[in-house]
């Protein structure tokens, strides 16, 4: 119901302008070209006719090619060689992903941990770490599911990460034990673990 009386409001209206206009001295001699349909001989539009006239849509005006330069020329700003087409911009380099890191590897594949990140290297297996990488670049949790047989981590907070909070002492045998290398990890992923103020002070 209130969509009828919408249509028929809307209706109502078109035909009072239509009305207006055609009261106007002169435009009724001019009608066949001022009114986009055709009047009853009451002077009166279809319901049709008006009903295809208020469903149009409005027809914008397209800019040229010559107007959009003037726009972009009083808008240095907005439209200056910062804005370039992707294919002609050149993208900056992209930061080393090595250069902050310690590569594990072996002859088929690597992954990086972040330095400081080993907390326990055994004896005669300083050989996995290496310098020149070779293969492809596995993630952290694809490359030690591939070598448990010499790779382990251990679970730290960020407290511990940070050298704010000690290891517990049976934490740290263990590790000191392990014929694996032990990677520090928070949350599944390897962490730098930074020295307590205490052992820094020994170290001294």
């Amino acid at each position: 119901m209130r969509l009828g009386s919408n249509i028929y409001a809307l209706c109502a209206s078109v035909y009072v302008v239509v009305i207006l206009v055609l009261s106007i001295p002169g435009v009724e001699g001019q009608q066949a070209v001022a009114t986009p349909f055709k009047l009853k001989k009451n002077g009166a539009p279809s319901l049709k006719d008006i009903l295809r006239l208020v469903s149009q849509a409005p027809v914008a005006d397209r800019i040229t090619d010559a107007e959009l330069e003037k726009i972009k020329a009083a808008s240095p700003i907005l439209y200056d060689e910062r804005f370039r087409k992707t294919e002609e911009a050149k993208m900056p380099p992209r930061g080393d992903l090595y250069r902050n890191s310690t590569i594990l590897g072996v002859a088929q594949f690597h992954t990086i941990v972040p330095d400081h990140a080993i907390v326990h290297m055994p004896e005669g297996m300083e050989h996995y770490v290496i310098d020149d990488p070779q293969g492809p670049l596995l993630f952290w949790n694809d490359f030690l599911g591939k070598n448990l047989g010499w790779l382990t981590t251990q679970e730290i907070s960020l407290d511990q990460a940070s050298g704010k909070e000690k290891l517990p002492t049976l934490v740290e045998e263990q590790i000191r034990q392990s014929e694996l290398i032990v990677v520090a990890t928070h949350k599944g992923f390897p962490i730098s673990m930074l020295p307590t103020v205490e052992e820094l002070t020994t170290s001294q």
